[in-house]
């Protein structure tokens, strides 16, 4: 049991932690409070603008890909993230190549991929390149990932054309990719007022 001033004490420290939150709402309609109807229909809506941040992300990522061959990953990404509080959006596109050491194989991706939400789920394409330096075979490769942090976990298929079926490259796939961001852009920009 405790005693009864420790049982003061700590009924004063969360009154005093709650009051404020039981003010908020006067505080915030402080200022019409004593405005006529008529008054505050006249305040325009944009009396106070809203800004939009949006951040622009690029810097080198390295990465591992793993099909019936495991490859090494190199390559840059760019990202566009819209920052909002519902269904914040990431967009991002990226060049790399791998190379498999043990078949001589080099690939060359340019992709693209979409995160919509707070989910961390992520959708794209790459348009996908391989050669053995014999034959050349041109790809396309659906993918989806997960995105935690700089790390994108991303799973796909390579569709390539006929000369990459005697090559030895990976058609199903995993790959794991962290990105070094070095270089990162904010920008706050007033919301447009819609036009009738």
């Amino acid at each position: 049991m405790m005693p009864n001033n420790c049982m003061r004490y700590i009924k004063s420290i969360i009154s005093l932690i709650i009051l404020p939150f039981a003010l908020l709402p006067l505080m915030a309609s402080a200022q019409t409070m004593f405005l006529a109807d008529s008054d505050i229909e006249a305040i325009p809506p944009d009396f106070i603008g809203v800004r939009k941040l949006s951040i622009r992300r690029s810097g080198p990522y390295v990465g591992l890909q793993q099909g019936k061959y495991m490859l090494p990953e190199f390559g840059v990404e760019k990202q566009w993230n819209r920052v909002k509080l519902r269904k914040p959006i990431t967009h991002a596109g990226h060049m790399g190549f791998n190379y498999n050491l043990q078949r001589n194989v080099l690939g060359y991706d340019a992709g693209y991929w979409l995160k919509i939400g707070r989910m961390d789920l992520t959708f794209g394409a790459n348009l996908v390149f391989r050669t053995d330096f014999d034959r050349n075979a041109l790809g396309l490769t659906p993918v989806v990932g997960f995105k935690f942090w700089q790390l994108h976990i991303q799973t796909g298929y390579h569709f390539l054309t006929a000369p990459a079926r005697d090559m030895e490259t990976n058609t199903f796939f995993i790959s794991l990719r962290f990105v070094f961001i070095n270089d990162r852009d904010w920008n706050w920009s007033k919301k447009q007022k819609k036009k009738d």
